[in-house]
């Protein structure tokens, strides 16, 4: 974890060739570690990232490959369910109470799609 004056970030080094990958939320890899996930809450409005972003590994390396940045709600509990769907809660910015579960999937192509 990299901390700033005013934001944080999850840093991940690749061991063969010490490239620095950041990440604006905690990693969690996917069951078959083709994936990895960041989820980036807001908790105080204070303008750091709140949203999901997702990293795979690719034909040309490592990549960022889904980036989402959420206005008004908090994305938390990432939970992977396979290698291409991961659930999401997304939790009311004013009535933290009230939430529901957002799905992304990733299609045969490649993409990834976050269905509200």
């Amino acid at each position: 974890t990299a901390t700033y004056r005013d934001s944080s970030e999850y840093v991940l080094v690749n061991d063969k060739s010490g490239e620095l990958v950041r990440m604006k939320g905690y990693p969690k890899a996917s069951p078959e570690g083709n994936h990895i996930v960041g989820v980036g809450t807001d908790w105080k409005g204070m303008g750091d990232f709140n949203g999901i972003q997702m990293f795979s590994y690719t034909p040309e390396g490592f990549k960022l490959t889904f980036e989402e940045n959420m206005v008004d709600v908090n994305p938390v509990s990432p939970k992977w369910i396979d290698d291409n769907t991961l659930q999401i809660s997304l939790l009311q910015i004013n009535n933290r109470r009230k939430s529901k579960v957002a799905q992304l999937t990733r299609n045969e192509a490649g993409e990834w799609s976050l269905d509200q």
